[in-house]
């Protein structure tokens, strides 16, 4: 008998707590969820170089005032090439960089490689103590945007005179004897230190575009994303034999550059040579063309029956 009793207590008390999670569930209106894109393309405005400045010296203090040497000779260039010097950012200095990592690596493969052959190690592994400091350099120039074929001009004339200007001073830093020689050892091998290496070697210009809308541009592109969302909703809607109802949710996000499908075409493992940006009104992109925004917004509305309305 008290086993009864306490089984009707148990079932009574599951029941009353399942009647309001029933109730609330019929009465849910039912919803139509939807999505709109709208997207500003726009001519790049400015050509972005990014390159890191390499001082290499015996000492750490020697290779600070070598860098910090590189650093003004590197102001000086990019003043004579028409940078805007106002924009022109300097990084953090780091000893830690693909130049070094790459020279390891490849002392690395030749110890394995001639031990397991047993042979005698080259004198080019006796490498003489060094250190080498990097520093992250962004410059920036303005482009005319109004002309395409101008601007293709412009860009090429630009590249060119950026590359053999060699604002990182690499192509003047001849390489010492113990490390030419660990090169050529290498090389020997079939071992090139930058060839899968995601990053650029330490001097060489990264090149980016980037382009900016205003704040009226993007105001409007997110109302068009709407209007696309509700348009869709109302189609959803009428195909379903209902009208579309009372707004119940909205939210909006945007994206500037290359798509995700464009960036995984991009290369897998290559670095972009341009950061994330979380600036919604500026972007930029890997190669010349149009730089697009993109505004997508997702809305949730309410299903009303016809005779309702």
């Amino acid at each position: 008998m008290k086993f009864v009793i306490r089984f009707f207590f148990v079932l009574l008390a599951i029941t009353a707590s399942t009647i309001p999670c029933t109730e609330a569930s019929a009465q849910e209106p039912p919803m139509v969820a939807s999505q709109g894109e709208a997207i500003i393309q726009h001519w790049p405005t400015e050509l972005v170089v990014r390159l890191d400045l390499v001082g290499r010296a015996s000492s750490l203090d020697e290779a600070l005032e070598t860098l910090q040497k590189r650093k003004e000779s590197a102001g000086l260039l990019l003043k004579t090439l028409g940078a805007e010097m106002d924009t022109v950012e300097y990084g953090d200095p780091t000893t830690a960089n693909v130049a070094s990592q790459g020279q390891a690596q490849m002392q690395a493969m030749i110890r394995q490689r001639i031990q397991r052959s047993g042979g005698k190690m080259p004198e080019g592994l006796k490498m003489p103590e060094s250190t080498t400091v990097t520093l992250p350099m962004t410059a920036r120039w303005k482009l005319d945007a109004t002309d395409p074929t101008k601007l293709l001009q412009q860009v090429d004339s630009l590249r060119k005179q950026i590359e053999k200007a060699d604002i990182g001073g690499m192509k003047s830093e001849e390489p010492t004897l113990a490390e030419q020689e660990l090169l050529e050892e290498a090389e020997s091998f079939g071992y090139d230190p930058y060839s899968d290496e995601p990053q650029a070697k330490p001097g060489t210009p990264m090149f980016s575009f980037a382009a900016k809308i205003t704040e009226e541009e993007r105001t409007q592109a997110t109302k068009v994303a709407f209007q696309s969302a509700q348009a869709d909703a109302k189609e959803l809607a009428a195909a379903a034999g209902r009208e579309l109802g009372e707004l119940m949710s909205l939210s909006s996000s945007s994206r500037g550059g290359l798509s995700p499908e464009e960036m995984y075409g991009y290369g897998y493992g290559r670095r972009m040579p341009m950061p994330p940006s979380n600036d919604p009104l500026t972007t930029e992109v890997p190669e010349l063309g149009k730089v697009a925004f993109r505004f997508n917004v997702q809305a949730r509305f309410r299903l009303l029956s016809r005779d309702a309305k």
